[in-house]
């Protein structure tokens, strides 16, 4: 979970040249100042998960996309073939169900020959 933040002045600028209107503003003033999005990120996720950026310059925001920019595809580096081993147990889980279902029918079927 990646948190950016920004100095009040930056942020009321940023928003502003956006065309928010004055009460979006506000809120999102009040939501940086009060910690709001650091501290729910801290609660949701496990401590070592949450990193904290800066986003003031142009320079911290080209940054901030580089670094993210690699530990995404780090990820994905280290995470290659788990999909296909996922897909795979998905695959089995229909199949064993598929299996059963067969079983089922197949009972049914054997229960009504034997009444009749």
């Amino acid at each position: 979970m990646v948190v950016l933040r920004t100095d009040s002045r930056t942020l009321f600028d940023r928003l502003t040249a956006r065309g928010y209107a004055h009460e979006k503003v506000q809120e999102n003033l009040d939501v940086e100042l009060m910690d709001v999005l650091i501290e729910e990120a801290r609660d949701a996720f496990a401590p070592e998960m949450v990193v904290e950026l800066a986003s003031a310059t142009e320079e911290e925001l080209e940054g901030n996309v580089a670094r993210i920019a690699a530990w995404v595809e780090q990820w994905q580096r280290d995470n290659e073939g788990r999909e296909d081993e996922s897909e795979s147990e998905d695959e089995n889980e229909e199949s064993e169900d598929e299996e059963e279902e067969v079983r089922v029918r197949q009972n049914g079927k054997d229960r009504q020959s034997k009444r009749a």
